[in-house]
């Protein structure tokens, strides 16, 4: 678990969320544009395997296209 404060890059932990079979989500505070973020940190099994974490990029793609 990432302890709330924790500074990741421009992104400010600021809870928990979730836990799933790809990793953790936390509730983060992106400083650089003053938002509130969600955050999926990928367990190191998962980023170490090449289909899943390609799999977890695919996610990303469909989610963001939701976006548009």
């Amino acid at each position: 678990m990432i302890a709330v404060g924790t500074k990741l890059g421009r992104y400010e932990i600021r809870s928990k969320i979730g836990k799933g079979g790809m990793g953790e989500v936390y509730l983060a505070h992106d400083t650089q544009l003053d938002r509130t973020v969600a955050l999926k940190i990928l367990s190191a099994e998962i980023a170490r395997d090449q289909q899943r974490l390609y799999r977890f990029l695919q996610e990303d793609v469909v989610m963001m296209s939701n976006f548009k």
